[in-house]
């Protein structure tokens, strides 16, 4: 063979073994996400006693958990929480601004305080 001949066929081999590269990390790429999105959370979902490290762009992670779970459990079920802001924070009583949506085009935000005593909250 001559030297032609086998820089072509180096280069085809070079070729499809890319090919073949970029679809694995495609189909790998795929099957993350789809795993991702499984078991992918919006941030700190309550059901903890200690405070979340993760951040999310809807829940602040200074929240305590117990009030997450209040909140969550005392929402209104035909809304979506979307976003939560905090106004005001401390152990026991906390101000939050909480967005939220309804279908079919209902949104809104309200200015809401809660307040601990011992292991439960209440809306004040």
């Amino acid at each position: 063979m001559n030297i032609l001949k086998i820089h072509q066929l180096h280069t085809l081999h070079t070729l499809h073994t890319l090919k073949n590269l970029a679809f694995g990390l495609v189909a790998l790429t795929v099957v993350g996400c789809a795993q991702i999105e499984q078991g992918a959370a919006q941030g700190p979902t309550g059901r903890s006693i200690t405070p979340s490290t993760r951040e999310s762009y809807l829940i602040p992670p200074e929240i305590p958990p117990t009030l997450i779970d209040y909140l969550l459990e005392n929402k209104n079920p035909e809304s979506e929480i979307v976003a939560i802001q905090v106004e005001r924070g401390s152990e026991n009583l906390w101000t939050l601004r909480i967005s939220s949506e309804a279908p079919p085009n209902r949104s809104g935000s309200e200015l809401r305080s809660f307040l601990r005593s011992g292991d439960t909250w209440s809306e004040v």
